[in-house]
Parts: C-alpha cells; structure tokens; sequence
C-alpha cells in the first residue's frame, strides 16, 4: 500500500497510508491550502515522490528506493520566466526555479500515475538532478 509521509515544521513526521486514488486526492486536496512544504508519496516498492505542494505551482522529484541515480525532477512549461518557488523542508526554506515547477493539476496527475502504475508519467518533461 502507498504512504504518504509529511513533514508538518515544528512536528514529528506524520505517515498516512494511502489505499485509493479518492484518498491520495483527499490528502492533497487538504496539503493544497496549508503552509507550503514537502511529503513524500511512498510506493510499496520503497520508489518515492517528493512533492511540494501549498501553492499554485508544485515540485515533484523522483528517488528510486535503492537511493542510487538518477534522480529525477519534473520540469514545467516555464523555460523563459525567472523566478522561484519556495517550499518548507522540515523548518529551512528552499527556493526551487519556477522551471522546476508543474501546475497542481499536473502534480495530481502525476501522482494519481505513480499510484496506478508504480512509473513515471511521461506527460511531464523530467530531467536529472
């Protein structure tokens, strides 16, 4: 079953597990309006996406559960605009560029992806990290 792991600041990492499409969208669907930080969507494989979530735009990495290379991000449509978008990562702020960065909608998407599938949607662009 897939899990989902927050890190809320100044709490102790909480993990919920996630056993349908309904619920992995329910989480993120409450994560959208809170302060901006990263969870991890876990797959019964150890495989993990990293989401930053809590703004319009989001960020999803990609770790493969052995921790080895490569490790992936999903890039959005934003190759000609500066700027950045900054995610809480357990207290430290960290800016990642807007090009970096997905739509939620395509975030969902993604992830609802992973969860079926346990492999990358590839209707986002992913580069190594």
């Amino acid at each position: 079953m897939f899990k989902l792991k927050d890190y809320p600041q100044g709490q102790d990492a909480a993990e919920v597990m996630i056993p349908t499409e309904q619920e992995l969208r329910r989480a993120f669907g409450a994560l959208r309006v809170s302060k901006p930080r990263f969870v991890d969507l876990i797959a019964p494989s150890g495989d993990c996406l990293t989401i930053g979530i809590g703004r319009p735009l989001a960020c999803v990495m990609y770790t493969r559960a052995s921790g080895r290379p490569p490790y992936l991000i999903a890039l959005g449509d934003m190759d000609g605009q500066e700027g950045f978008v900054e995610f809480d990562v357990e207290g430290t702020p960290t800016q990642f560029p807007t090009y970096q960065c997905i739509s939620y909608d395509e975030m969902v998407n993604v992830a609802v992806y992973f969860f079926y599938n346990e492999s990358l949607s590839q209707n986002v662009r992913w580069d190594e990290v």
